[in-house]
C-alpha cells in the first residue's frame, strides 16, 4: 500500500513472503513492515512471514518514524519473537548513504557484510579488510573480517 502519489510505502500486507517495492517509490518507511493492529477478534502483528524485500533504484530515503501504528513496533531484530535472524534486502540504489544503510542494520538486524555486498559505496575506508567504518572513516563501528588479530585503520578516532 502506497501513498496516493506512489512515493511512499505505507504498508506491506501481512501474508507476503517477498515484497518487491514499485519503481517510482522514493521512501521506504520501516513501519510498513513493523505495523501492528487490533480488531474485534484479535491482535495482528506486522509481516511475520516476510523473508525478503526488494527496494528499487528510486528509493532515496529510509524512514523509521512515519506511519507508525498505535502499538509498539514489532521487534524484527529479535529472533526469539520472529524466529528468523533477519529479513533479506536487495537494494537496487547503489548510491544509498551510510545513514540510510545503517538504519536497515539497526531495524532489521541485517548483517553489515550483507549490506556491504549490496551497497559497497556506503561504507567507509577499510571495508575491504572487514572493518565497518563511518563513511568519513573516523568511527570504527564493527569488525566483520575473519582475522584473529587486526590493526586498527589509520584515521579512526572513535570506536563503537
Amino acid at each position: 500500500i502506497y501513498t496516493k502519489d506512489g512515493k511512499r510505502l505505507v504498508r506491506i500486507p501481512s501474508h507476503c513472503k517477498t515484497a518487491v517495492i514499485a519503481e517510482g517509490c522514493t521512501e521506504f518507511c520501516t513501519n510498513a513492515i513493523e505495523w501492528s493492529a487490533i480488531d474485534a477478534e484479535d491482535a495482528h502483528i506486522g509481516c511475520q512471514k516476510l523473508k525478503s524485500v526488494v527496494l528499487p533504484k528510486s528509493i532515496q530515503t529510509i524512514d523509521i518514524r512515519k506511519f507508525a501504528a498505535n502499538l509498539q513496533p514489532t521487534p524484527f531484530y529479535d529472533p526469539s519473537v520472529t524466529r528468523k535472524k533477519y529479513i533479506s534486502f536487495t537494494l537496487h540504489n547503489k548510491d544509498m548513504t551510510w545513514e540510510q544503510i545503517s538504519l536497515l542494520h539497526k531495524k532489521f538486524n541485517i548483517p553489515y557484510l550483507n549490506l556491504y555486498k549490496e551497497v559497497p559505496g556506503a561504507f567507509g575506508p577499510g571495508s575491504e579488510q572487514g572493518f565497518v567504518t563511518s563513511k568519513d572513516g573516523t568511527a570504527l563501528l564493527k569488525y566483520i573480517g575473519k582475522e584473529d588479530a587486526v590493526h586498527i585503520p589509520q584515521g579512526i578516532t572513535q570506536i563503537g
